[in-house]
């Protein structure tokens, strides 16, 4: 190598390192400009193409990062990491087969991965194959015994099949590794939730709710949680919290309408049932109680 080239990879190393520093505290059009930079100078950087592509992903362009981290396994195929993070990618936007296909070449290509296995099991998981998704979690977990993602993967397949004892245990594993790990404490508060455990579900969303006020699945859940121990009121307020966000959500609309009923609300009530229709007029439980309440107020 001759002391310009020498000195010219130095410089990309350096450029890739300053990029992906940006990249990792959040300064997204620093890192970019840097990439570019570095694709106008060499397009067929992979490693740029792929890092790029990465930053795409982070900053809200999914199709954007597909196409670029494609593009740079055209450049180095089959390359594990260039894999797995395109199936990622992916399987965050529920592209499920083309997902599977880019984990499993990954894992192909590099069997002692954890990551693309992790995937998969999500993967399987989503298209209701739950025997191989525990397949592929269990392989996670022979080379990672501390995969947080994937004891708490299995712990939803257990909780899938009504394993629900089972499924706790994972998840206190899962805490105790990591206490603050959101996917796990959520979880566990669905688990209890189906042990009919109603307070402690409530505690626990309750406190993930202090770290994401916005969250409406957390107070769908609250919502239910409530409406588990007749605690009418407050599970209205949470299903109006949530409605008021999502106008086109209907079954949380109907079981606002039922929490009115239980206030002694009917009139509220039916005009949420009736919004309900609006929305999607072949719910068959709100046109029931719609009629139900109907006739009760004509007699």
């Amino acid at each position: 190598m001759t002391i310009n080239a020498a000195i010219q990879d130095r410089s990309h190393f350096e450029q890739i390192r300053q990029a992906a520093e940006f990249q990792a505290t959040g300064q997204f059009t620093e890192a970019e400009k840097i990439y570019l930079s570095l694709l106008e100078e060499k397009p067929d950087d992979a490693n740029a193409l792929h890092l790029l592509g990465m930053l795409s992903h982070q900053m809200g362009n999914s199709a954007q990062a597909v196409r670029l981290i494609e593009k740079a396994l055209e450049l180095i195929p089959e390359f594990p990491l260039f894999l797995n993070n395109l199936g990622q990618i992916l399987l965050q936007n529920n592209q499920l087969d083309r997902a599977e296909v880019a984990l499993l070449n990954a894992t192909r290509n590099d069997p002692e991965m954890a990551a693309p296995l992790y995937g998969l099991a999500e993967c399987m998981r989503r298209k209701g194959a739950l025997q191989q998704a525990a397949d592929y979690t269990e392989m996670v977990l022979k080379r990672e015994p501390a995969h947080v993602d994937a004891i708490v993967c299995l712990a939803q397949l257990h909780h899938d099949n009504r394993s629900l004892n089972n499924a706790l245990e994972l998840l206190e594993i899962a805490t105790d590794i990591d206490p603050e790990h959101f996917n796990a404490r959520f979880e566990m508060s669905r688990v209890y939730f189906s042990l009919w455990r109603y307070g402690q579900c409530i505690a626990i969303l309750k406190q993930l709710l202090n770290k994401q006020p916005e969250n409406t699945v957390l107070y769908a859940h609250l919502g239910n949680a409530h409406m588990g121990l007749k605690q009418f009121d407050q599970a209205r307020q949470a299903y109006q919290f949530v409605v008021d966000r999502n106008p086109a959500e209907v079954n949380l609309r109907y079981n606002l309408a039922i929490a009115l009923i239980e206030l002694g609300e009917q009139e509220k009530a039916l005009r949420f049932l009736k919004q309900v229709l609006v929305i999607e007029k072949q719910h068959t439980k709100a046109k029931r109680l719609l009629d139900l309440l109907e006739k009760s107020n004509k007699e």
